[in-house]
């Protein structure tokens, strides 16, 4: 089900693994956010730039994931396939854990 990365696609899985994290470290705020004023309000000065920070962190590594994914695929096409079918098997397992949304017809 998981296969063994090879040395070459560590870089790139580093890259994944960072992307994942800023992505998660955005969107945490983001709906951290969105409950403190649902009700009414917003966000302050302060709190707008770290999350514009947080997205400009992901925007970041989404860059360095596709670079290191194209360096992987030129130097070793067999690894990189590899490591998609790794994410895709990780994602896809993961998704059975995640907490469901509710259903758009329920609202």
């Amino acid at each position: 089900m998981f296969p063994k990365l090879s040395e070459d696609a560590l870089a790139a899985w580093q890259a994944y693994n960072a992307m994942e994290t800023t992505k998660s470290r955005h969107f945490d705020l983001l709906t951290s956010l969105e409950a403190k004023y649902q009700e009414q309000g917003h966000a302050s000065a302060e709190e707008q730039a770290l999350l514009s920070r947080l997205l400009a962190d992901h925007d970041q590594q989404v860059g360095a994931f596709r670079h290191a994914m194209a360096r992987l695929r030129n130097a070793n096409p067999k690894a990189h396939e590899t490591l998609i079918g790794y994410i895709t098997a990780l994602n896809s397992a993961l998704a059975a854990f995640q907490s469901t949304q509710p259903d758009a017809k329920a609202n």
